[in-house]
Order: structure tokens, then C-alpha cells, then sequence
């Protein structure tokens, strides 16, 4: 009897908090997704970059961001965060804890729309996204852009459902959160005006007085970052690496939103057809649902992607799949309730499944990933520092010099700039002097050493290849000394040379 009711009481307990454990499941797993390999899994240029910004004072921090194309949030962060610790795994954790919030932002904004069912799914859509993972583990700012844009969209829902002292801090709340994506993005901006096509379905006078209210605080208060803008949009004139986009931008663009690149031929084409359906799916779902709800929100999907690719024609090229990270939100949240509503003809559930079997077969390139830009740096900063500090190293450029020296700062190390006017030369002057490290203008100082060792991409050596060339700093140190080895660590190559004797 005591055995029945007791298993009586637990039934009672799961079915009365279904919803919460559902939930808790669902957090556990995405917890689980964002710190498996936080330790081991190698860096890039942009995570060093960052790391080493983000120690510096915060006038440093200033003037370092204010001469690249970033405005200083996210840097002003981890600069704190990192005073706690500053081992990869812990600075990690940063951008691992707004993605969580984030989640939890996306589960309340889809419940608020939809119903809890909803919810759950587009937080798990959210919480197993390769893309999500991807920028909850980099060091970069689109996690902290990512939740002021989702904050501030989920305030404005408050906000049209609110009135009196609870309507004002939801204003309060929607002018902070949409301040985090100012000041975390120069393009943040175009998620925020975004929220302005409901004034296409609603146009009355309370709707558009809050949405004037809250940009108005929020441009007012960006006014002090504006004042770097000329100078940071100038430089993205005068040297930056993308081009026009084209059709396959387009289609590498919904590979990366929804899954991780590069992948075998076989998989891409696979999650590629994945997709094109989803979409399809989706717009005839739409098409026989016309509701303003799911109207709004498919144009809040389609929005940013197609200002910045209108703008990517007038001005220096910004097509750039981490833009879209927002886009990527209203994608699960409006699928989801594709997948609710279709859940008891199984073409909801076979959906989710598919999607879930996006993440299978991405997550293992993800986490396996050690090729340019995230080569095994830490592997080359432990060989270049049994060397010895006698020894000068040489790195061709910043794209392998910071990631290493943010596993070991090796005295005696230095990197080339970059061709001036490049699409590679990207870090200013002053960002050099924030970060603390100036390139050199040449391999010429150096040859005065009797021991040098140089470090290069294979990639790099290839594309000179590629034009019946040899690397020029290659060709000068086998004229001036004696090549004692050459070795490979990944896709990078390491050359030991020592003076003609």
C-alpha cells in the first residue's frame, strides 16, 4: 500500500511539473553542448585578439576598439570576468552564461507568443544550434550582441502588454538591453529598427509613441560611440576581407546558421537539402496560416539579412553570416510553432528529428575542428619554447603570433604586418599599441641573428604557389642562411635556419 502511494505521489509530481523538468532537461543538455572541449579546443586570431584587448586598461580598451570596427562592450566584460581568472576555459564561461540567458529569453518570448509547448522546442532548437554553441565558446562579442537584441524584443512584448509603472520599466528594460547591442556591435543597430515592421500591421498612437521613445533613449545615450564611427567605418573602406555577396554567400550563410563549416561534401549537401525544406515548409505553413503574428515575425527574420545584403552593394561589404545571429532566433521561434502545430501528423516530429540530426552531424566537425584559423597553436607555442629565449622567432603575421602567445608569452617572438592596404591588414596602429605588441615592417632587422626561426601558414605558402611564386620572407632567409629544418605542426610550418658558416 505504502509502495503505491508513493509511486502515486510521484506520477502526481512529474505530471504536475512536467513542464519544469522539461526545461531543466532541455538547459542540462545545452550546458552539456557549450562546455564539452571548453579546455582543449583550440583558439583563433579573434579569441586572441580579444583576450589580449581585454587585459588592458579600459583607456587601452578605448582606443584599441575605437581604431577597429568594434564598439568596446564586450572587452569592458571579459576585462572583469578575466580578473577572476583568465585560464581559456574559465573566460569561456563568459559568453557561455549569456547564451543560457539568452535561451531562457528565447523560451519566454515564444511562450508569451505561442503557448509552453512552443517554447520548449524553440529552445532546444536554440540550445543544440552548432551556431549557438559556436559563439557561446568564441571569444567574440555576438553572444552579449545576441541577448541585448533578444532582450529587447522580449521587453518591447512586455511593453505592448503592459501599462502604467510596470510599462515604464519595461521601457527602462528595452532601452538597456538595446544599449548592450549597441555598444556590443557597430550593426547591432539593424536587429533593434527591426522590431519597427509592426508599425506595418498596428499603427496605433501607444505602439508608435513606446518604439520612439525607447530608440530615441537608445541613440541618445550611443551618441558617445558615434563620435569613433567615421573613422571605424573609414577603415572598414580602406581594408577589410569580404566581397560582394553572391548566391553562394547566400548558401554558406544558411549552412552556418544552422549547422558548422566546413564539412565533408557528403553532409553539407545533406543539411543543405535539410534546410531548403524546412524553409519551403515553413513559407506554405505561413501562406495557409495568415496571421499577423507569424507575419511579424517572418519579416523579423528576414530583415537584417536583407538590409545588410541591399547595403552590401553601396558600401565596403558586410555579408557576414554572424550578423544574422538574430535572424537565426525567429527562425527556431517561428518553427517551432510550425512544429507544434503539425506534431499530431508526425511532420512536426519528423522536422524536429531532422534538425536534431543537423546537430549530430555538425557538432562532431565543430569540436574536432584544428585547421586555419584554429590551428593547434598551443601545440606550436609549447615547440617554439623549447627553443629556448635566445632563439628569435619570426610569425608572417598576426593571424598565428596572438593565438599562440596567448598560450605562452615567449620572449623574443615577434609577427610581420601586413601589406599595407591589404584585404589582411586589418589591425590598426593603435590596436597594436593597446594590445601591446607592434608588428614589424619587414624581416630585415632579424637577419643580423645568427639562429632565426620563421613561422607560416601552409596556406599562405600555397597561395604564393598558386602563382608560380615563393614566399619572399622564404626566399631572403634561404639566401642569408642555412636551412637546418623545416618541420610541420597542423597546417603550420616552422623553418630553422642558423648563419652560413
Amino acid at each position: 500500500m505504502v509502495g503505491k502511494e508513493s509511486s502515486h505521489r510521484y506520477y502526481q509530481f512529474l505530471k504536475n511539473n512536467n513542464q519544469k523538468i522539461t526545461v531543466i532537461l532541455i538547459f542540462i543538455i545545452g550546458i552539456i553542448l557549450r562546455i564539452l572541449f571548453i579546455r582543449s579546443r583550440e583558439i583563433a586570431y579573434d579569441d586572441a585578439f580579444s583576450y589580449f584587448l581585454a587585459r588592458s586598461p579600459l583607456q587601452d580598451i578605448i582606443s584599441g576598439t575605437a581604431a577597429d570596427t568594434m564598439p568596446p562592450l564586450y572587452y569592458f566584460l571579459l576585462h572583469f570576468w578575466m580578473k577572476i581568472s583568465d585560464n581559456l576555459w574559465f573566460l569561456r564561461l563568459l559568453n557561455i552564461s549569456i547564451n543560457l540567458i539568452t535561451a531562457w529569453l528565447v523560451f519566454a518570448i515564444t511562450k508569451e507568443l505561442f503557448n509552453p509547448s512552443s517554447a520548449l522546442i524553440a529552445t532546444f532548437l536554440f540550445l543544440i544550434s552548432p551556431f549557438q554553441i559556436y559563439h557561446s565558446q568564441e571569444l567574440r562579442m555576438y553572444a552579449v550582441l545576441l541577448l541585448g537584441q533578444v532582450g529587447y524584443f522580449y521587453a518591447f512584448l512586455k511593453i505592448f502588454r503592459s501599462s502604467g509603472k510596470m510599462n515604464f520599466l519595461w521601457i527602462a528594460a528595452g532601452v538597456f538591453f538595446g544599449l548592450i547591442a549597441m555598444y556590443s556591435h557597430n550593426l547591432g543597430i539593424i536587429g533593434l529598427i527591426s522590431v519597427n515592421v509592426i508599425l506595418l500591421f498596428k499603427r496605433n498612437c501607444r505602439i508608435f509613441k513606446n518604439l520612439f521613445l525607447v530608440q530615441f533613449f537608445i541613440l541618445l545615450f550611443s551618441i558617445p560611440w558615434f563620435l569613433y564611427l567615421p573613422q571605424q567605418i573609414e577603415k572598414v573602406q580602406q581594408a577589410f576581407w569580404t566581397q560582394t555577396p553572391g548566391i553562394i554567400d547566400i548558401i554558406q550563410a544558411l549552412l552556418s546558421l544552422f549547422a558548422f563549416l566546413p564539412m565533408s561534401t557528403l553532409f553539407t549537401g545533406v543539411v543543405l537539402i535539410i534546410i531548403v525544406q524546412s524553409f519551403i515548409l515553413l513559407s506554405v505553413f505561413l501562406f495557409k496560416n495568415k496571421s499577423v503574428k507569424y507575419s511579424i515575425i517572418a519579416l523579423l527574420m528576414f530583415f537584417p539579412p536583407t538590409i545588410i545584403f541591399i547595403l552590401s552593394f553601396f558600401v565596403k561589404p558586410v555579408f557576414v553570416p554572424r550578423i544574422f545571429i538574430l535572424s537565426s532566433v525567429w527562425f527556431f521561434i517561428l518553427f517551432a510553432a510550425f512544429i507544434e502545430k503539425n506534431k499530431s501528423n508526425y511532420l512536426g516530429i519528423i522536422n524536429l528529428g531532422l534538425f536534431i540530426f543537423i546537430s549530430i552531424i555538425s557538432l562532431p566537425f565543430y569540436y574536432q575542428f584544428n585547421n586555419f584559423p584554429r590551428s593547434p597553436f598551443k601545440e606550436l607555442a609549447n615547440t617554439l619554447e623549447n627553443f629556448g629565449p635566445e632563439v628569435v622567432v619570426v610569425h608572417d603575421n598576426k593571424l598565428s603570433f596572438f593565438p599562440t602567445m596567448s598560450h605562452i608569452e615567449r620572449e623574443n617572438t615577434y609577427y610581420l604586418q601586413d601589406l599595407p592596404g591589404s584585404p589582411n591588414d586589418t589591425l590598426a596602429h593603435d590596436s597594436q599599441l593597446a594590445l601591446g605588441f607592434i608588428a614589424c615592417e619587414s624581416i630585415e632587422p632579424f637577419l643580423e641573428m645568427d639562429k632565426l626561426v620563421f613561422v607560416v601558414f601552409q596556406k599562405t605558402l600555397d597561395e604564393y604557389g598558386q602563382s608560380n611564386l615563393d614566399h619572399p620572407v622564404v626566399v631572403i632567409l634561404r639566401n642569408e642562411y642555412k636551412e637546418i629544418e623545416k618541420f610541420y605542426i597542423g597546417d603550420i610550418v616552422i623553418f630553422r635556419v642558423e648563419e652560413k658558416r
